[in-house]
């Protein structure tokens, strides 16, 4: 919460959603097709955007890593109105490593076996497709990406005392100022990489006009 109290005093402009190339990106899985345990949905990756904000899925299997342990977390949404919120590289960035970008997967695990054999008594008439409503939140391709000082400080002491205590986080990441939409293209594969691996492009079509989502889909026929 310090975090995003820093962040709306130096940059207040960054949080406000009006007129940012945000993207609401549902996506399906066939379980009839893709139900076997271990089946992976939707591979090993981090966000590119400011913000991923992940709605409950009736078939559980996202996966998150704990940064401080490392360890594969199953994600159990509680009952009610709530959302899962991840970091993704433009908040990392622009924090200097202090919020990292969180590592997520979606997986076929015993817990959507369950909710696929009930519903299955539940519902015989219906499809079994897990529906992911995930919403990423991005910063204006004209935005400047530049680490806030004492958040980027603050990064380096959680940084060396992890390493004091044996947890060494590899080498260090450099976060040089640059445009939003630099920081895109570095993420996105060219078009001859996206035929190749059967990949989506969406592009946002009103301004910034470089504002771009991928993914990979990994469930296609």
């Amino acid at each position: 919460m310090a975090c995003f109290n820093s962040l709306a005093d130096d940059i207040p402009h960054v949080l406000p959603p009006e007129s940012r190339p945000h993207l609401l990106a549902p996506t399906a899985s066939d379980l009839e097709k893709y139900g076997e345990k271990d089946t992976i949905l939707a591979g090993f990756h981090t966000d590119l955007n400011f913000l991923t904000i992940h709605g409950r899925s009736r078939y559980p299997g996202l996966h998150i890593w704990a940064r401080n342990t490392g360890k594969r977390i199953a994600v159990k949404i509680p009952p009610g109105n709530y959302l899962l919120v991840q970091a993704g590289k433009q908040l990392e960035h622009i924090t200097g490593g202090l919020v990292k970008a969180g590592y997520h997967e979606v997986v076929v695990n015993e817990k959507t076996l369950d909710v696929i054999a009930q519903r299955k008594v539940d519902y015989p008439a219906r499809p079994l497709v897990r529906i992911s409503s995930t919403f990423f939140w991005h910063l204006s391709s004209d935005f400047d990406l530049v680490p806030i000082p004492q958040l980027s400080e603050k990064a380096k002491e959680i940084r060396a005392q992890q390493l004091q205590i044996g947890r060494d986080e590899g080498k260090e990441v450099e976060y040089l100022p640059m445009k939003v939409g630099k920081q895109v293209q570095k993420y996105v594969c060219p078009a001859e990489e996206i035929k190749k691996k059967k990949a989506f492009a969406f592009c946002i079509p009103k301004p910034p006009p470089c504002a771009v989502v991928l993914w990979l889909a990994n469930t296609l026929a």
